[in-house]
């Protein structure tokens, strides 16, 4: 099971929380450790423990916005990141296919948006003919945009020659 990117962000920044949070607690407690002196008999006192307490609170709260701060600095690069990738139209034009139609467009942007694809599932799912579309597949492939994997899968029905499963490479630079 492949995890869509929002999902796969929103996981990295939890961790990326978790893991700041608890490296910084570890390095505040240690650094910041209280000093508290010992009666004669080698014993803290009560008032001791009390602060010994307050401090871990303190510092767990510390921790916890550090957490916080670094898994939404995460968050935001993700996000950032993701939204860096190139429009259709951008990548069709600095590929060289300056010819390609609004149809096209819309065809190319579903097959970014999935993993794998086949022919029959553009077919299904645009509103241009099945020529029109293997005219594509070609001129992609023929670009490197596209690569056709070692499966294939079989029709929606029982019959019928199985077809040949694409995914989306974008470009090789």
């Amino acid at each position: 099971m492949k995890l869509k990117n929002k999902y796969l962000g929103v996981i990295i920044s939890i961790i990326v929380l978790i893991s700041a949070t608890g490296v910084s607690y570890l390095a505040l407690s240690t650094i910041f450790e209280p000093d508290i002196p010992e009666n004669d008999i080698g014993i803290q006192s009560i008032q001791s423990d009390e602060k010994l307490s307050s401090h871990r609170e303190d510092t767990l709260m510390v921790s916890f916005g550090i957490g916080i701060a670094m898994g939404l600095i995460a968050l935001a690069s993700w996000q950032g990141s993701q939204s860096m990738k190139k429009d259709p139209a951008e990548l069709l034009l600095d590929e060289g296919l300056e010819n390609m139609t609004v149809k096209d467009l819309v065809i190319v942007r579903r097959l970014i948006q999935k993993e794998e694809f086949t022919i029959p599932q553009l077919v299904k799912n645009s509103p241009v003919s099945r020529s029109s579309i293997w005219r594509l597949v070609k001129k992609l492939d023929e670009k490197g945009l596209i690569e056709e994997k070692n499966e294939s899968e079989m029709p929606d029905g029982t019959r019928g020659k199985p077809s040949k499963v694409y995914r989306f490479v974008g470009p090789n630079e």
